[in-house]
């Protein structure tokens, strides 16, 4: 019922970012996530400290990667390492997919998702994928209403001819009553069968292809990038894979590093990271598979990750804003999102969001 509560689709929203007909008023929809966050009853969801828990895998070995901690450290590690391993057993070879730190492994996912589905075309590829799933769901649907449906516009039939039987005087009016009323309920009971099968769910997913196919053919045509197109959506990732109410980065006050002209910058919160993760994973319907020296994220699009600590990850794009107004930014290629950021400060950012 909770995720059922939460869906924007029923707002017009999808979770790619394509704009749909509501079902429901954005009104209604905010008041209810307002009545579900006042709800004293209502527990919060837990906090997750490890978002690849079940979806990150070793791609030597094939196991799925177990979290451990030590000393205050997080890590993933392979259990193909051991010696009672199934792999170890098989081959009589330990597994090279050495222990991860666990920041590392879900902070630079993170940056590369975010990097590559602000280019165009990964997100027609992502798109595309999820058009291909909902014709898919159309077609299970269409599978199992389309007999129902026959059924039901045999019986309308049928009360055409029964109603030109009245008319003409074929058969006694209670006769004809009586067939009626049977096939009033045939109907009523088709229906409740094509309800229990989610016809409004097929109809919804129709619009939702017809809004998916306009927004590939926008992705398709912004050659130039997202922010080059007159009618590219704005603040993709912030606006549509993470949710609102999430944290956004608020500043907080740190001590001031020589050089540097404002005394506060966004802090990086590890559980606002596992929780952005875990939502980008689940949106892309991707896990994460690990071999010595790199991450393969695998989904609706396939993304490298660079998993050493000396690789840099990719450049920060933001939309900055400074002592001389709002403007674009690209930050160089850094070794970890914490000196980016540290970068900004010193350049006199004083605001930023990702676009």
């Amino acid at each position: 019922i909770g995720k059922l509560l939460s869906d924007t689709t029923y707002v017009g929203r999808h979770r790619l970012g394509v704009k749909t007909d509501p079902i429901i008023e954005e009104e209604v929809f905010k008041r209810a996530q307002g009545l579900r966050k006042s709800n004293k009853h209502l527990h919060p969801p837990r906090k997750d400290p490890w978002p690849l828990q079940g979806r990150f895998r070793c791609s030597v070995c094939g196991s799925s990667l177990q979290r451990e901690s030590s000393k205050g450290h997080r890590y993933y590690r392979c259990p193909g390492r051991t010696l009672t391993s199934k792999y170890y057993l098989e081959t009589g070879k330990r597994c090279t997919v050495t222990g991860l730190r666990a920041n590392d492994v879900e902070e630079k996912p993170l940056s590369v998702i975010c990097d590559a589905m602000l280019r165009p075309a990964n997100f027609a590829g992502a798109l595309e994928k999820s058009i291909d799933e909902m014709r898919s769901v159309i077609a299970d649907l269409e599978r199992d209403t389309a007999p129902l449906e026959q059924a039901r516009s045999d019986v309308k039939e049928e009360l055409k001819r029964i109603e030109r039987s009245w008319i003409k005087g074929r058969l006694p009016e209670d006769e004809l009553r009586g067939m009626e009323k049977d096939a009033h309920a045939r109907i009523e009971r088709l229906q409740a069968q094509l309800d229990a099968v989610g016809t409004e769910d097929l109809e919804r997913t129709r619009r939702l292809i017809q809004a998916a196919q306009r927004s590939l053919e926008m992705a398709n045509s912004a050659q130039g990038g997202w922010w080059s197109h007159p009618e590219a959506p704005p603040m993709w990732f912030s606006d549509v894979l993470i949710p609102p109410g999430w944290p956004s980065g608020e500043f907080v006050k740190e001590e001031i590093p020589a050089g540097c002209t404002y005394d506060t910058f966004p802090p990086i919160d590890p559980d606002h990271i596992a929780r952005t993760l875990t939502e980008a994973l689940n949106r892309l319907q991707a896990e994460v598979w690990a071999s010595p020296g790199q991450l393969q994220q695998k989904g609706t699009i396939d993304l490298s990750v660079p998993s050493t600590d000396n690789t840099p990850v990719p450049g920060v794009h933001l939309k900055a804003e400074d002592s001389y107004g709002s403007h674009a930014l690209d930050i160089p290629s850094t070794s970890s999102p914490r000196t980016a950021r540290q970068a900004l400060r010193c350049g006199g950012v004083r605001r930023y969001s990702h676009f």
